[in-house]
This record gives C-alpha cells, structure tokens and sequence, in this order.
C-alpha cells in the first residue's frame, strides 16, 4: 500500500515538473492566467509535500518492512524536488504578483493621461488656450512621471514575450508628450517675446510723446498730466520687469 502510494506521489511530481516547466509564455495579455496557473501548481505541490509527510510517518512505524534501496530513493528524490520546486514557483509567483500591481497601476494612469492628451493635441491645432492646456499638462507630470517609473520597474522585473511591443508604444506616448510640451513651450515664449516689443514700443513712444510736448511749449506741465505720464511710465517698467522675469522663467 505505501508502495503504492510513493509512485502516486512520484507520478504526480513528475507530472508538476512538466506542467511548470511548459507554462504558456507570458505576455501582457495574458500575465493574470498566469498567475493563476502558478498558484494553482502551489496548491498541488503543497498537497504533495502533505502526503508526502504523512507517507514518511508510515515508513517509519513500518521500516523493517520498506528497507530497500529502491524504496529509500524515492523518498530521497522527492525529498529533494518537492521543496525545490515548491520554492521555484513561489519566487516566480511573487515576481508576478509584483508586476500584477505594478501594471496595473501603469495601465490605470495610461488610461487617463491618453484621452486627455488626444484631446488637447486637437485642442491646440484648433487655437485652444495655450496657458489652459500647459496648466493641465503640468497637473498631469506627475502622473505621467509616476506611469513612466511603473512600466521600466514591471519590465525589470519579469520577461514578457510582447516586451518589444509594448515598449515601442511606450516611446510613440513618450515621442507625442515630448511633442506637446516643446510646442507649448514655445508658444508661450513667441508670445512673451512679442509682449516685451510690443512693451519696449510702447515706453518708447511715450518718451517721444513726452520730449515733443516740452519741446514744442513754452509752459510748464500740469501736475495732473505730469503725473499722468508719470504713472504711465512707471507701469510700463514695471510691466517689462514682469516679462523679463517671465521670459527667463
């Protein structure tokens, strides 16, 4: 009967060691069945080592009967596999529970940062608010950077078949973010610069004003308007300030 049941075991062992050794190639479809497929190999490996235990008690109340060599392999063999096995796929379980989270995640923030970035490409091919549209794509960098740290950690830690794939999405996204940023960028910069000349026109202008009107009367400038011009040139520089700052910001 413990014959029996040692080549059960050994039969059964065998049988694991291929089904885990010919699990289907993982990829980013299918990772989840994989996990299912390890934990349920966990389950049948923990079984084995139960009955193989209980299998050991036996032969030690009854060893004078299984003293033979052949016996003692067996149990020697799976004294050795069973656990080794065990803790092989508990390390590749725990390497897919890990990317599980960590994908998960990646796809979560993907799924919310690419409408938003469809959106506001079209947003701004049709001469939506420049400064609108660069509030929100500063709202989304730390998402985006947070999505960034998620794919390159998940892909270090497993090998997926369709990692090629997936990687060449992830630059086309990184190529159309990049894009974005830059145009935004440089719209807001033409439009500071134009300001500031428009600006340095204008206190231009006012100056000339001001030099003509001394030049061209005898009388002296009310106050009112002395101070009118005053407060004129004042704001502007102030004004230009404001942009210089702005432009090397």
């Amino acid at each position: 009967m413990l014959n029996n049941e040692i080549s059960a075991l050994q039969s059964e062992l065998e049988t694991l060691k291929y089904r885990t050794s010919s699990l289907d190639i993982c990829t980013s479809e299918n990772y989840l069945q994989h996990i299912e497929s390890l934990q349920r190999h966990e389950l049948q490996l923990e079984s084995l080592e139960s009955r193989q235990l209980f299998s050991r008690k036996i032969r030690k109340t009854t060893r004078k009967l299984y003293h033979l060599q052949s016996f003692n392999n067996l149990f020697t063999e799976l004294d050795y596999e069973v656990p080794r096995i065990i803790e092989f796929i508990r390390g590749d379980l725990q390497k897919y529970l890990i990317f599980r989270s960590l994908w998960k995640e990646y796809e979560n923030m993907q799924t919310t940062i690419q409408p938003w970035l469809a959106m506001v490409e079209t947003q701004l091919e049709n001469d939506g608010s420049v400064d609108l549209i660069y509030s929100e794509l500063k709202a989304y960098s730390n998402i985006h950077e947070k999505a960034n740290d998620n794919f390159t950690t998940a892909l270090e830690t497993i090998q997926l078949a369709d990692e090629d794939m997936q990687r060449q999405l992830h630059i086309q996204f990184e190529n159309r973010w990049k894009t974005l940023r830059e145009k935004l960028e440089k719209l807001r910069s033409d439009r500071k610069e134009i300001e500031f000349n428009n600006l340095l026109g204008f206190q231009d202008e006012t100056k000339n004003l001001l030099e003509q009107s001394m030049q061209t009367t005898d009388l002296p400038l009310s106050s009112f308007a002395t101070m009118k011009i005053y407060w004129h040139t004042s704001r502007s520089s102030a004004f230009k300030g404001s942009l210089e700052r702005d432009t090397k910001e």
